[in-house]
């Protein structure tokens, strides 16, 4: 197999561990994701050198066209999670904060919606 080939589907494989990863994120999976997107681009810059090193129309061109066009889905993937994951939790912080100016607002059954409450950190409170 030609080293481009390897390359390409060697930074597509890594990428779709770190997809799977942010399929549950928290701050342990992030840090997981660290080493396999090292490695990723790492495997970038290889196929870089190697397809600027090969003569033109080498074989396999259309095989490492299929694995970057996996590759290009897999970045896109890895993408939405990281920031579906990072919407997730700047709301939970927002939650979280206790500060006045992020207080959050309470609600009545009819979608009215009442003064702010300030949430007390480290106490839980429930009404109802």
């Amino acid at each position: 197999m030609p080293v481009e080939i390897e390359q390409a589907r060697e930074a597509r494989r890594r990428l779709e561990k770190v997809c799977d990863r942010l399929l549950n994120p928290s701050a342990k999976a992030f840090d997981a994701c660290a080493p396999d997107l090292g490695r990723a681009v790492e495997c970038l810059r290889r196929l870089e050198m190697a397809l600027g090193a090969s003569p033109p129309g080498f074989r396999g061109k259309e095989a490492v066209g299929r694995e970057i066009m996996g590759l290009s889905d897999a970045v896109r993937k890895a993408h939405a999670l990281l920031e579906a994951s990072g919407k997730f939790y700047a709301g939970l912080a927002r939650l979280i904060d206790a500060s006045p100016e992020t207080a959050v607002p309470s609600y009545t059954s009819s979608g009215k919606s009442l003064a702010a409450v300030s949430i007390d950190r480290g106490r839980v409170a429930i009404d109802g």
